[in-house]
């Protein structure tokens, strides 16, 4: 990465409020850079104050000696200087960590607006948990390192610009020195690049590895292959805790190199001066201790930098990110997170409902889409329609297409040909208009932590009454399950719905859907996870909604569809 793209990287990542922080930071790095200057002066007054050594007004404002010529006054200037010092470590230290939070709130509302607005196709955890955690937070603490690297910067260009104009001759001896480590310090970062570049890899690997495994425990302990995975994640982590010592090793390496280099020239500094004195011995002490700050900085500084070879490449792959975002999007993520409450989403009064007056009519004609980048149909001339208030269902092995044409339907892609309707709409504008009309089920139950009833009416804007949700469970044939809980409709589930079969969290997710009334309920893959006996019974829930709403049922199970007669079979002709 060029210096033109890092900066206007780093500027992207940072924003205004980071860049206010950051002018702030600069600021702050100049003062301590004064007050070093001023404490080096100091050190000589107090020698001379002490009667160490007689006055010298060489190289020193007469201001110094003017006003801190007395113990009393010497001593209120250290006092000031202390105070003063404290208060710009504080700034530049909070500049350096809110910066690093705005950079991460930034990353994360960015990402997960182009997630839930953007993306038209399934994220997998491997690779949310990658982005936040290893890319996303790695990026920001980078930032936390340039900033924290910044003030160190301005110490090493003033005080080495100070000591050059002091001795020319012992700053050239110790500069070049540090170039001589700059140099190694060079090569040992790229080294580190090398290894923070693995710890990416092995992360990915390591949740990819993790995710299987968890979702599939079971297949694992009847093929024995449990073992073979545990191994794997293992593998995984020594792989990254490997690549991460290696890193950090490097780094504390490369930030400790100049502090000794640093004892090194400064003997050298003292045995010059023994044999061929070009100052007097206080104006030697003050360059002596403008010398150990300036190494101290330098070794400050080069630790910093080493931080930073070793998230650069996270710091990269953020920047990268961010590029592929458009500028517009970018801009409608940030302020679409700005003041927002989850629970203010669904205030909107009833005149704003989305609500379609019939069940609609759906029509599929001659459907064709291809995935960008496959050189295959996933569907080719699909063709059906189901009148109002009817049912159709979408039906197939798996790998035939269904979840393309769900996915065609809810108007999440677009057909390559042909044409998808709802009610003479294309699908996307029929949600935009009436959205609160259409129920959905998946295969996965979607339940939270909370009552009964919190999570029937979730999602949903009309007013309900306990009559409506026992209505909805009736339906669904789970009203005299909760009727049989000494809470009801106050019986608290937890994320997982512990205690609850898998035929009832589903009747419960059948349910909440159909507590929102609707005129379009759609089924998807309802009863992959169900025994043969409460597929039946939820397709006899099913019958009775004829006539209420548009149906469409998707699933390779003959049972959950066995009342349909209007049928979309799909083969594997259609993915050819």
């Amino acid at each position: 990465m060029k210096l033109k793209g890092f900066v206007l990287g780093f500027f992207k990542l940072v924003g205004s409020r980071g860049l206010i922080w950051q002018s702030a930071n600069v600021f702050s790095g100049m003062v301590l850079t004064s007050l070093e200057v001023a404490l080096s002066i100091f050190l000589v007054l107090l020698l001379k104050v002490l009667n160490i050594s007689p006055a010298i007004n060489s190289g020193i404002p007469g201001f110094f000696y003017e006003n801190f010529s007395t113990p009393l006054s010497l001593g209120v200037g250290l006092v000031l200087i202390g105070i003063a010092r404290a208060f710009f470590q504080v700034v530049s230290s909070q500049s350096a960590r809110i910066t690093e939070e705005s950079v991460s709130l930034r990353l994360k509302s960015v990402y997960f607006y182009e997630v839930f607005h953007l993306r038209k196709s399934h994220v997998s955890m491997t690779e949310v948990n990658t982005r936040i955690h290893e890319v996303f937070g790695k990026a920001s603490g980078f930032c936390f390192a340039v900033s924290a690297t910044i003030p160190f910067i301005i110490q090493v260009l003033f005080i080495g610009y100070l000591m050059i104009r002091f001795d020319a001759r012992g700053s050239i001896f110790g500069l070049l020195s540090i170039v001589i480590v700059g140099v190694f310090i060079k090569f040992l970062n790229s080294k580190i690049q090398h290894h923070s570049q693995n710890q990416i890899l092995s992360t990915e690997r390591f949740f990819r590895r993790v995710s299987r495994s968890v979702r599939n425990f079971y297949l694992l302990k009847v093929l024995r292959t449990d073992k073979i995975e545990y191994a794997g994640i293992i593998k995984s982590l020594k792989d990254y805790s490997k690549s991460s010592m290696r890193a950090l090793l490097l780094a504390s390496t490369s930030g400790s190199i100049p502090q000794i280099l640093g004892l090194l020239v400064v003997a050298g500094m003292i045995f010059m001066h023994v044999k061929s004195p070009r100052l007097s011995g206080l104006e030697f002490v003050s360059f002596l201790y403008l010398y150990i700050r300036f190494t101290q900085a330098c070794s400050s500084a080069a630790s910093s930098v080493s931080t930073l070879s070793v998230l650069f490449p996270q710091f990269k792959a953020a920047i990268n990110y961010l590029n592929s975002i458009s500028d517009q999007s970018f801009s409608l993520a940030l302020k679409s997170s700005m003041g927002i409450d989850p629970y203010d989403l669904f205030t909107l009064s009833r005149e704003h409902l989305a609500r379609a007056d019939a069940p609609p009519k759906i029509e599929f004609d001659k459907v064709n889409f291809t995935y960008q980048g496959s050189a295959h149909e996933a569907l080719r001339n699909a063709s059906a329609s189901v009148n109002s208030g009817d049912a159709i269902a979408i039906f197939g092995p798996s790998g035939s297409g269904k979840s393309t044409l769900l996915s065609l339907l809810l108007g999440i892609h677009e057909p390559t040909s042909g044409r998808v309707s709802i009610d003479g709409l294309m699908p996307d504008e029929y949600f935009k208009l009436y959205g609160d009309s259409v129920g959905y089920v998946g295969a996965e139950p979607f339940l939270m932590e909370g009552s009964l009833h919190e999570n029937l009416t979730y999602g949903n804007r009309l007013t309900v009454s306990d009559a409506d949700v026992f209505t909805s469970l009736k339906l669904a044939q789970l009203d005299t399950w909760v009727k049989g809980q000494s809470s009801g409709l106050s019986y608290m589930v937890n994320e997982g719905g512990d205690g609850m079969s898998m035929g009832q969290k589903q009747r419960l997710s059948l349910a909440r859907a159909l507590l929102r009334n609707p005129k379009l309920l759609i089924l998807d893959e309802i009863s992959a996870n169900l025994d043969v006996v409460t597929e039946s019974e939820i397709a006899e829930s099913i019958k009775g909604l004829h006539g209420r709403c548009t149906i469409v049922i998707v699933s390779h199970r003959e049972g959950i569809v066995k009342n349909i007669k209007n049928r979309l079979e799909l083969t594997f002709e259609y993915g050819k």
